[in-house]
């Protein structure tokens, strides 16, 4: 043996011996806790006698430190004071929760440090009670992950500096300050009405998230033609209309409110109007009670909804004035009386007329000395021409069989009930027996 090595075991024996007076003193002389004075045993037993385990603790075997292992199967482990210095297993092919103690004389004394290994396939995540990992309520692993962690008395760190800085590892989730746990994996969903994309570039995650216009309208949907709440009728009828909204209507439901388009006045006290061929639904006023005829405006864009049973028009017979009341409706008599002369009328005669005024035709009246006729309607802008017959706004003409005189608020043989200002109307009678006066009439409401 040569002097370098007698020296080197020297200087390694007082240093044991060092290390052994030190512990001993602190045992017997110092006044300790308990959990202290096991520490101390523990340590001088591993320093007298190499390879021997103390308590069921880490301890040295030979020239090697030898680890010993808690390997957990379960879904929940609470980690225990006896884990310190171990190595802590969890292998469950589900997500397994774990509590750490406080750290503490009451939980994992100052110095306790524990190896961890997730080597199962979910996530493992570690809440500690009352005390706080990297500043954060807990830490994740997912499978095949691991870390040492370590009590300061105080809290926990861990080796791998997990935390809510820069770190890396789990994140502190919280919702609208409350925390939800901490979750090492970030799961971003699409929900109805928008998406969200998420990119990371330079280590930096942004999020785009956009609405999603087959269920949200846009800005320019809502201000343009096809608004999905506005429903247009063209249907022509008075008593039975039919309309089409913007975005099809799938189903008719309570409350439900839209806006709708009226292309011809009511010729009836009980209109119906059937949405996107869902069906025919009863119109009635915002009250409930029955509508009166006229009281829906050619050319007016009404609030409607949907009371369960009927449609209600919430304007229905009301004014546009700022007080809010009845608008007058002021009728006008347009027409003319086909005269023979007390010789029997020949079909084909057709008189004209412009009208100054906008108005809309509610109903017509015929009226006869005797015999049968029909009159068919025409109509075209203001201009240089009369209309003509390919100006006609009568489908087969409005006619009298029976009797002198009919009044009558069907405009069904009308395609279009809708008058301009200063249109020329044509009346033409298309039809007639018997008769040598005929008078003929439309009532056109402004």
């Amino acid at each position: 043996m040569n002097e370098s090595n007698v020296c080197e075991r020297a200087r390694a024996a007082a240093l044991l011996f060092h290390r052994r007076a030190l512990v001993l003193r602190r045992l017997f002389f110092e006044p300790r806790s308990p959990r202290a004075t096991m520490a101390c045993v523990n340590a001088l037993l591993a320093l007298s006698l190499p390879g021997i385990q103390a308590f069921g603790q880490t301890g040295p075997l030979g020239g090697q430190l030898r680890i010993l292992t808690n390997a957990q199967t379960g879904t929940s482990y609470n980690v225990v004071l006896s884990d310190c210095g171990k190595l802590v297993t969890f292998a469950n092919p589900n997500n397994v929760a774990v509590v750490l103690p406080a750290a503490g004389d009451a939980g994992l004394p100052n110095g306790c440090w524990i190896d961890i290994q997730n080597t199962g396939p979910g996530t493992a995540t570690f809440t500690a009670s009352g005390s706080t990992v990297d500043g954060s309520a807990g830490f994740a692993l997912l499978s095949n992950q691991g870390l040492r962690i370590l009590s300061n008395g105080a809290a926990y760190y861990t080796q791998r500096g997990q935390g809510s800085s820069n770190g890396g590892g789990a994140l502190s989730i919280q919702s609208s300050g409350t925390s939800l746990g901490p979750a090492a994996t970030l799961n971003i969903v699409s929900g109805t009405g928008f998406t969200c994309i998420p990119q990371v570039n330079a280590g930096v995650m942004t999020f785009q998230c956009n609405a999603d216009t087959s269920i949200l309208a846009t800005k320019a949907t809502l201000q343009g033609g096809s608004n999905p709440q506005i429903c247009v009728s063209s249907s022509g009828s008075g008593s039975t209309y039919a309309a089409s909204c913007g975005t099809t209507l799938t189903a008719y439901a309570a409350r439900q409110t839209l806006f709708w388009y009226a292309d011809v006045p009511n010729a009836s006290t009980t209109p119906t109007l059937n949405i996107d061929t869902l069906g025919a639904k009863t119109m009635v006023r915002q009250d409930g009670s029955a509508l009166a005829i006229n009281d829906i405006r050619a050319g007016t864009l009404y609030r409607i909804w949907h009371d369960g049973t009927s449609i209600r028009v919430v304007e229905a017979g009301l004014g546009s004035g700022s007080g809010g009341g009845s608008t007058p409706v002021i009728p006008h008599a347009i027409g003319f009386t086909f005269d023979g002369g007390g010789a029997a009328l020949t079909a084909g005669t057709t008189k004209y007329l412009t009208v100054p005024f906008a108005c809309t035709i509610t109903a017509w009246n015929m009226a006869v000395d005797a015999g049968t006729a029909t009159v068919k309607t025409w109509k075209t802008t203001t201009g240089t021409a009369v209309p003509t017959a390919a100006n006609s706004i009568s489908t087969t003409g409005v006619s009298i069989s029976s009797g002198t005189a009919i009044h009558s608020a069907n405009l069904s043989d009308f395609t279009t009930t809708s008058i301009a200002t200063n249109d020329i109307l044509g009346f033409n009678l298309s039809a007639v027996s018997g008769a040598t006066q005929v008078n003929f009439i439309v009532e056109c409401d402004q």
